[in-house]
């Protein structure tokens, strides 16, 4: 059995035929995430100089601030689109609430009228 608010939003949108809105888009696929640019040091063998191993340490550097830099960036990306999210879930509840107060109204304001009075 469909809930009041359930019905309501139903109703609402098989009445209002003239101010219907399109469907919304399918959803897409998830976007192509480029992959790190970061360029890998490769690891000297165990007999490698002094000096390339001092070279090794700054590639090692370089490499884990590039790898700090992309989760950064990306982890800021992530929180723009869960924020949108939760702004368009939110929206919809505030939506979906007003209906729910509109139909209690509605309910109320038939059973007044049922009721008779003396």
């Amino acid at each position: 059995m469909l809930k009041p608010v359930a019905l309501a939003i139903l109703s609402l949108g098989l009445l209002s035929t003239a101010h219907a809105q399109p469907a919304p888009p399918p959803a897409a696929a998830s976007p192509e995430v480029p992959k790190p640019a970061c360029v890998k040091p490769e690891v000297p063998g165990r007999m490698a100089s002094d000096s390339r191993m001092r070279n090794f340490n700054r590639e090692v550097t370089t490499y884990l601030d590039c790898m700090k830099a992309y989760r950064s960036e990306h982890a800021a990306i992530a929180k723009a689109h869960s924020d949108a999210v939760n702004a368009a879930v939110d929206d919809y509840n505030a939506f979906a609430k007003q209906v729910q107060t509109m139909q209690e109204e509605r309910k109320a304001d038939a059973e007044a009228k049922d009721t008779p009075t003396r």
